[in-house]
């Protein structure tokens, strides 16, 4: 069994000139807050064969932030918007298959139904929070692993987060939907593992409040991990 604190720290600013056009459009300045939540999770492993289970819990966590809204013709509000990040749940697992070689996956479930940004100006003008969601999101993940001596070893895996068809999406979230691929390449030299992978992004299309359709969006993303076991 394992758990632990986790501190989140947010803040944000938007300008939306499409907002509240004919009175010269939207921005917001929020500013930073952090908070603290947990996380916490029971896992079960067979070294043997390189099997482990793992079900892990992460809390939501409430923010409090400070926000000025600006609509040129209708002048400033200056108020607070209350955000809570939601909670997840993340089931992953990894086995052996061959020598060298195992597979791996994870299923995450995130509670985004109850998720919502929601400035009093913004809500006055466009009778719908600024960010939020009307359905939970589950994102799939499968791969395979090998390694090829005692210091490389490498990895693909596709995720896919399937689309929940609900249009239009709110002005910042205009993404239904998305599958990855990524690769990545693992250096290990005593206790220090070193992992940088390269991931494409097909990214599911929709429609916001605007009326702006998004299709055929893709993304690349890289990233570096350090770790350090002791």
């Amino acid at each position: 069994v394992y758990g632990g604190l986790r501190a989140e720290s947010v803040k944000a600013q938007a300008d939306l000139p499409f907002i509240a056009i004919t009175q010269g459009g939207y921005t917001i300045q929020a500013s930073s807050d952090t908070s603290l939540g947990y996380m916490a999770g029971v896992a079960y492993s067979r070294p043997e064969i390189a099997l482990r289970v793992a079900l892990t819990y992460y809390s939501d966590i409430d923010h409090v932030l400070p926000t000025s809204e600006n609509i040129p013709l209708a002048g400033t509000t200056i108020d607070t918007v209350d955000i809570k990040t939601p909670q997840s749940v993340n089931l992953e697992f990894q086995s052996g298959v061959a020598e060298d070689t195992l597979v791996f996956g994870s299923i995450r479930w995130v509670d985004w139904s109850e998720f919502a940004i929601s400035p009093v100006a913004y809500v006055n003008e466009t009778g719908r929070p600024l960010v939020d969601y009307q359905e939970d999101w589950t994102t799939y993940t499968l791969g395979v692993g090998r390694r090829f001596s005692e210091q490389w070893s490498g990895a693909f895996q596709i995720s896919h987060e399937p689309a929940t068809d609900v249009v239009p999406l709110t002005t910042l979230g205009p993404v239904d939907g998305r599958t990855a691929y990524t690769l990545a390449g693992t250096y290990t030299v005593d206790n220090v593992k070193i992992t940088t992978g390269l991931s494409y992004i097909d990214l599911g299309g929709t429609e916001n409040l605007a009326f702006t359709a998004y299709d055929g969006g893709d993304a690349i993303a890289v990233g570096v991990r350090v770790g350090y076991s002791f």
